[in-house]
């Protein structure tokens, strides 16, 4: 089961990779065409006299035709108009107002697949996947280190702690890793693109105080991997603190409030562009140190609490 819930974590990054790659498909489908811009300019070509039977099918709207291209798609359908004057006069419904509806919808979904964007601004391009990619680092990271909260909420509650609890939590922990490690390689993409196409954004000290954060993020996680999880497979079969030193105790809760924190932390950062260029990092750094001791005081109290009420298991009671 274990080894099960380990490979499952390390194909997120592949699947991360897959749905980058989805996204950029998704840019270029949607991406004007050079013929579009020119049929919405005016300048459309004259048609000819005549047109064979090949040109009655369905054809890049900038290719010479008697037809007139759609407003809004990437095709058109290049119309007999000697037949469609026949059938008009035999029927009171026009060939323009049966076939445009269909065309419209053909051509939208059938526009092929073009690089314009990514011949005229590369730079936007690549900024738009760096930023899917920066957004999933978030959300599995975020989305598994809440989940992780959530469980040792539970192991404080419920009592003792059973060996499917913690497969669950190296899993969990497992999806945090690779947010991680998703979030440090669009953080040094991001920069990459700065230093190329944008120099300016590299003085926006809220970047580095983001980095210092990720930095703290990782060092962290680092002792969790190596320090909290043992101690917990230790407690199977009693609850999360039973024989623990309150030395120990209070190493587990420092380390899972510096995750649960420091993962919000960025995300509000994030969506605060007000601090840019405004805020210097220190302040920055300094206010993120207040809300984590806050946090790591709270969480304290939460702990004592329960102690206190005896939902815990005496410290020196020995294993089951």
């Amino acid at each position: 089961m274990i080894s099960f819930l380990h490979l499952k974590a390390r194909s997120i990054g592949a699947g991360a990779l897959l749905l980058l790659a989805a996204c950029l498909v998704v840019t270029f489908s949607f991406t004007q065409t050079p013929a579009e811009t020119r049929s919405r300019s005016g300048a459309v070509s004259s048609p000819p006299a005549a047109i064979s039977q090949a040109a009655r099918d369905w054809a890049p709207y900038d290719v010479p035709g008697d037809a007139t291209p759609w407003r809004d798609g990437g095709l058109r359908l290049a119309v007999d108009r000697a037949s469609a004057a026949a059938a008009d006069a035999a029927s009171s419904i026009s060939v323009d107002s049966v076939t445009a509806p269909a065309a419209k919808f053909v051509s939208s979904a059938l526009r092929p697949i073009t690089f314009s964007l990514l011949i005229a601004k590369p730079g936007e391009l690549l900024k738009s996947a760096i930023k899917v990619m920066h957004l999933l680092g978030i959300i599995l990271g975020l989305g598994a280190a809440t989940v992780l909260d959530l469980v040792i909420v539970k192991f404080l509650i419920s009592g003792k702690i059973k060996s499917d609890q913690i497969a669950m939590v190296k899993f969990m922990t497992g999806i945090v890793s690779a947010g991680l490690a998703v979030l440090w390689i669009s953080g040094i993409l991001y920069l990459t693109h700065y230093a190329v196409f944008d120099p300016v954004k590299l003085w926006n000290e809220k970047v580095w105080a983001k980095i210092a954060i990720v930095g703290v993020l990782t060092i962290n996680g680092y002792f969790i991997h190596h320090t909290v999880l043992p101690l917990m497979e230790k407690q199977v079969g009693r609850s999360l603190f039973a024989g623990l030193s309150r030395k120990q105790i209070a190493m587990m809760m420092v380390f899972g409030t510096v995750s649960a924190t420091s993962w919000y932390v960025p995300l509000i950062l994030g969506a605060m562009p007000a601090f840019n260029f405004i805020v210097p990092a220190p302040r920055l750094l300094v206010a993120y140190a207040i809300i984590l001791l806050i946090a790591i005081a709270a969480t304290q109290g939460m702990v004592d609490t329960i102690r206190r009420r005896g939902s815990l298991e005496p410290r020196l009671q020995p294993a089951v």
